[in-house]
């Protein structure tokens, strides 16, 4: 079965319409995600539980008391290897899942753009095979142009730093400036990468560099209605994280008063149940920050597809102006020989 909309990926024509149109299709659409992502989804949020009962309880109370007794950070880890080894492998397990979790909402987009239509999952699992491939390889490409990136701004730094003949700390403002201008420039730069990298994702013509080489000047054509959407979307995303983010932030913030106060001799601790709480309030967190990213990649496709139907349009508008051309030249010529 499939679930109409009443949208077309290329429908969209102006910036509002897209962003509107990009959630709305998320919402229409979320308790079929739901369906298919349900799984990838808690194991996700399992492994956001570990890291931030690590980050939040275990590690901050070893360093508040070990630090405080003379140890070094190098002795620190060396005592907790075992959880520091743990940390490390939810991170990077949960960074993968995450990526195997936003490929539902891409096999979706996939699904809208080929049929205007998504097709509803039949069983309470399902797992789009190519959608998953693409998106981890988009997201490996991605990385690989973001560090290149970092690299860049680290040579920049480094530049300022040696002509400045001071540390980026001890830097004066003037460079530090100069160097946040440097980054929000390549970023900038970066920008149309949402447009081919989304357009990668939802068609298969092209590899990820052949497209970003072919369809990266036309993303730049748009540049204003693609910016417009990626800032709309990006606000919208940051209200709502903020929102979420605040159980955290308190229960991390009590936390570390607890073991600071610990640490400096102070009998009181924080109750037996907080380890508990603090594990599935980031089980929960975890879960729908997800979501909320995922939400984000739908505006992106609409503003995508408007792209490239505005291209399409302007390619059949020149070949018809060539058409109209050759064939008044045709005429011309016509009439010049029987003249």
């Amino acid at each position: 079965m499939e679930k109409k909309t009443g949208l077309s990926l290329y429908s969209s024509t102006t910036i509002r319409s897209c962003i509107v149109d990009g959630y709305k299709l998320f919402a229409t659409n979320f308790t079929s995600l739901l369906k298919s992502s349900w799984l990838s989804a808690v194991l996700f949020g399992i492994c956001c539980s570990i890291i931030g009962l690590i980050e939040v309880i275990y590690l901050p109370r070893a360093i508040a008391s070990e630090v405080i007794n003379g140890m070094s950070a190098q002795q620190v880890i060396a005592n907790h290897q075992d959880i520091c080894i743990l940390f490390v492998v939810a991170l990077v397990i949960g960074g993968i899942i995450e990526i195997w979790l936003y490929s539902h909402s891409v096999s979706q987009i996939r699904s809208f753009a080929t049929n205007a239509t998504v097709a509803k999952p039949t069983k309470w699992f399902s797992f789009d095979k190519k959608a998953t491939w693409k998106t981890f390889k988009a997201f490996v490409f991605l990385l690989i142009i973001a560090f290149i990136a970092m690299m860049a701004v680290s040579i920049c730094t480094m530049i300022m730093s040696t002509i400045s003949g001071t540390t980026m700390e001890s830097a004066p403002t003037t460079t530090k400036v100069f160097i946040a201008i440097i980054t929000i420039i390549i970023c900038l730069v970066l920008l149309p990468l949402a447009a081919t990298t989304m357009g990668y994702l939802i068609h298969d013509d092209l590899g990820f560099f052949k497209r970003v080489l072919k369809r990266y000047r036309v993303a730049t054509k748009h540049y204003s209605q693609l910016f417009s959407v990626v800032l709309g979307g990006v606000i919208i995303t940051i209200a709502i994280m903020s929102l979420l983010t605040l159980p955290v932030i308190i229960l991390a913030t009590a936390n570390m008063q607890a073991n600071m106060g610990n640490a400096n001799g102070d009998p009181l601790n924080m109750p037996s149940y907080i380890p508990i709480l603090t594990g599935l309030i980031f089980f929960m967190f975890g879960i729908l920050k997800s979501y909320l990213n995922m939400s984000f990649l739908y505006p992106v496709a609409f503003v995508s597809g408007q792209i490239e139907k505005r291209e399409m349009e302007r390619r059949e508008a020149d070949l018809q102006a060539g058409i109209n051309t050759n064939g008044e030249n045709n005429s011309n010529n016509c009439m010049s020989t029987n003249n």
